[in-house]
């Protein structure tokens, strides 16, 4: 194993097991400890839906609901190889997924035994866990911006679509202003029925045209149900107009909440407390693992609050069949939008290989075009996971950071575009540095543990969770960091 590898996983391990957490140092492996009882004699942690069983020497685990997940922890000095069957009702290789660890793939392999068993083999690396999870293996749309339904042909603008429920597509808003556009190529009327998500009627105004008998009901604070019928050999359009704003109006910018809801939610709290938020930008990491319960969980808490998410994808977002999860819940992974005179451009930071998380040029490019095209917008904005500024706690050469490469020619497109702001998340906590023009801002205290940093020259930092807001008023954009009082008692990790 590849001692960057290695060094990368003891790191996550620090930052994942409160189990293990307490041997962790910044610049030192925990002590060696020796493993309890459970697989391959290595612990098991964590587990939902299975059953450990058989003997030391054939080793099984039964599964008794979907989903389900376990992880196997090694706490020892050295890597460990475990293989065991797994067993349950209609089981196979292509319901069982592994924590992603780089770009080359997933750690484990499942091959069929039989009907309802599957060998499965993967590494526990030194110091270490790795994760099996058991679920349905889901598909996204195979076009976000496209869709062929019920008859008629759907096109998104300022959204994307997510997937199909209840017969209905589902579209995520992602900005004030969305437009769907619907052809009806046959020769008989076609009923509508669409949910649009992730709207607010302080944003945005609905409204409709070539429709028949068009009704809009709004579903909890943040979802719109469209119902209608398109005549034959007709066209029609549902659009999400932008409201305009006055000075002064806010928005948050923050994350990495890691299954920690409750002290996500009291953050959010502290800050309705004293602004009113049109929105969040929130910086990714909003599951530990992207499993099917975790984004259940995160996904019903968020609807209930009273203004959209526009989201940010993190690298927990790439574990299991988390980039699958993403596209059919978040929706792109790169994405722009508009708010009065705010211009916002989401990046993917999560590509990782031997140096670090990448961007990509064909990206970068896209990102160049996309801030060349909205240059009369007073502030640009751009939002990505990884900051550009190796902050991130580094063991043994782990590549925590984004890429050298791809930062500096991010911090270039920032400067020449005269981009206010690079906001980002990854490392758990508050850093603000202004460099050539551009204020980067890293707003990481959405509930995961705050770990160490590495410093950066000139930059300033604070612990502890927080949410920063954002207020445009007249004379220009002010920032504040905003800390809750009181926390509740932080789940156990």
């Amino acid at each position: 194993m590849q001692p960057w590898l290695r060094s990368a996983v003891l790191l996550w391990l620090c930052l994942d097991l409160a189990a293990l957490a307490a041997g962790c140092a910044r610049t030192e492996a925990p002590p060696a400890a020796a493993a309890p009882p459970g697989l391959c004699g290595l612990a098991v942690k964590a587990a939902q839906g299975v059953r450990v069983a058989g003997a030391a020497e054939a080793p099984r685990v039964e599964v008794l609901t979907e989903p389900a997940s376990f992880m196997l922890v090694n706490p020892g000095p050295a890597e460990r190889a475990c293989g065991f069957e797994l067993a349950g009702p209609g089981l196979s290789p292509e319901r069982v997924f592994f924590r992603f660890y780089s770009a080359e793939g997933q750690t484990g392999r499942a091959e069929a035994l039989g009907a309802g068993r599957v060998r499965v083999g993967l590494p526990v690396f030194a110091e270490s866990y790795n994760l099996v999870s058991i679920e349905p293996p889901v598909e996204p749309l195979p076009d976000a911006a496209r869709l062929e339904h019920g008859g008629l042909i759907y096109s998104v603008r300022g959204g994307a679509f997510l997937r199909i429920e209840g017969g209905r597509p589902i579209v995520q808003s992602l900005g004030p202003d969305t437009d769907v556009s619907l052809e009806n190529a046959s020769g008989e009327a076609r009923q509508v029925a669409l949910r649009i998500q992730n709207t607010s009627d302080r944003l945005s105004a609905p409204g409709s045209e070539g429709l028949e008998e068009p009704r809009f009901r709004r579903e909890g604070p943040l979802a719109l149900e469209l119902t209608g019928r398109l005549p034959a050999h007709a066209r029609g359009r549902v659009h999400l107009s932008p409201r305009p704003l006055v000075r002064p109006y806010s928005f948050m910018v923050g994350g990495d909440v890691k299954e920690q809801l409750g002290i996500f939610v009291s953050v959010i709290e502290a800050v309705r407390q004293e602004h009113d938020p049109l929105f969040l930008l929130a910086v990714g990491d909003y599951t530990r693992n992207s499993l099917p319960g975790e984004l259940e969980q995160y996904f019903a808490r968020t609807a209930s609050f009273p203004f959209p998410t526009y989201p940010i994808k993190g690298n927990h977002e790439t574990n299991c069949q988390g980039r699958r999860h993403y596209a059919r819940w978040f929706g792109p992974d790169r994405y722009s939008f508009r708010v009065g005179e705010l211009f916002f451009a989401v990046l993917d930071s999560t590509r990782w290989d031997a140096q670090g998380y990448h961007l990509g040029q064909e990206q970068l490019g896209w990102l160049d075009q996309e801030l060349a095209r909205s240059e009369a917008v007073p502030w640009k904005i751009v939002g990505l996971h990884v900051p550009p500024h190796p902050m991130h706690t580094s063991l043994a050469g782990y590549p925590g950071n984004l890429s050298p490469d791809d930062a500096a020619r991010l911090k270039a497109l920032a400067a020449a575009h005269g981009v206010a702001y690079v906001v980002s998340g990854h490392v758990h906590l508050h850093a603000r540095l202004e460099e050539a023009g551009t204020v980067y801002l890293t707003s990481a205290g959405g509930g995961s543990r705050l770990d160490g940093y590495e410093p950066v020259p000139g930059m300033q930092f604070q612990l502890g969770p927080h949410m920063t807001v954002f207020t445009v008023r007249p004379g220009g954009i002010e920032e504040v960091r905003v800390a809750p009082s009181r926390l509740p008692e932080e789940v156990p990790r």
